[in-house]
């Protein structure tokens, strides 16, 4: 296993020091909002809050953000409504499902282009036994794609006051490459959307396109075209699990050419409790990658498009990255 030392990075990218504006502290920080994101989360057969994911919802829970972006693979070895309400929902993250927006991890949330039924009955708080509550994406149908309730399958996006998290499925490029190529024409349509109204976005969604290889995972190619469109309209972050630990990029373009002002920062955070893969060889703008500390990242979001990260350290080895854009 690689071990990476410590990291504390207070800053990162440099942009030009916006205007001065006369606006009091109290106010201009109430409108920074908090967000916490993560996937890979629950082991099979773990079910208490003591658990490395119980610590990491526990954790979560604390900081109170104001929503919870769950990176995929939520329940291992498959989230069936019995495994995600049994054990998923009681190792505490029931009590945060009011707060996720979620996107699905093929294989162990949905197998198939028609397995859809357990997650979506799990995101909008309908699973047998289930008390956790509809999630925030399923709250989101309005803004999904094609319109009715929230699957796996189901591209979305979530107003978070100035910022917009836009939700797609990687697995649809692994089980149906003609409804991923309308989730890219939906991608398209929702990011320009998001310019003219003003929004700064959050794209988020399993496989990583940019990450290093690792012993199980290298980087999902066929999301490139959903790639091209966070360079279209320089989106600021996106977001993936897949790799079990944490990795955080440069800011890029679609090119792999480091793009501090416009190029959108990559991070990928599998580290919410199921293991980890080692790191077998570092990708071009690999800024720094972890695989011995299980932990969530903390996203504060400011109005202006400014953002500051924080890993939220909860288990296992001794690992943090933290700064700001």
């Amino acid at each position: 296993m690689i071990v990476v030392a410590p990291v504390s990075v207070l800053l990162d990218v440099r942009r030009p020091t916006p205007p001065t504006v006369a606006t009091p502290v109290a106010a201009a920080t109430s409108r920074i909002i908090k967000v916490a994101a993560v996937g890979d989360t629950n082991p099979e057969g773990q079910s208490w809050r003591s658990s490395t994911a119980g610590r990491v919802a526990s954790s979560i829970r604390r900081a109170n953000p104001r929503a919870v972006l769950h990176l995929g693979d939520w329940q291992y070895e498959y989230g069936s409504c019995r495994r995600l309400v049994g054990d998923f929902d009681r190792t505490g993250w029931g009590a945060l499902m009011p707060k996720v927006i979620g996107t699905a991890g093929p294989t162990h949330d949905w197998r198939s282009r028609s397995d859809t039924r357990n997650y979506r009955r799990h995101l909008s708080g309908t699973c047998p036994g289930q008390t956790s509550g509809r999630s925030l994406s399923s709250a989101a149908w309005s803004h999904a794609r094609g319109g009715g309730s929230v699957g796996p399958a189901t591209s979305h996006w979530v107003d978070l006051g100035a910022w917009r998290v836009i939700s797609v499925s990687s697995g649809l490029w692994r089980y149906d490459t003609a409804d991923a190529r309308r989730a890219t024409r939906w991608l398209d349509n929702a990011l320009a959307q998001g310019r003219a109204a003003g929004d700064h976005m959050i794209v988020m969604w399993h496989e990583p396109f940019w990450t290093s290889v690792t012993e199980d995972h290298g980087p999902a190619t066929a999301t490139w075209p959903w790639v091209k469109l966070l360079d279209k309209y320089n989106v600021s972050i996106t977001l993936n699990g897949h790799q079990h630990g944490y990795e955080r990029f440069y800011p890029q373009t679609a090119s792999g050419s480091r793009n501090y002002s416009s190029g959108t920062q990559a991070f990928t955070v599998g580290s919410g409790g199921n293991g980890f893969y080692r790191f077998e060889r570092h990708a071009r703008n690999s800024a720094v990658r972890q695989s011995n500390t299980y932990g969530w990242l903390r996203l504060r979001l400011w109005p202006d498009g400014r953002y500051s990260w924080k890993f939220m350290r909860t288990g296992g080895g001794h690992f943090s990255d933290r700064g700001r854009r």
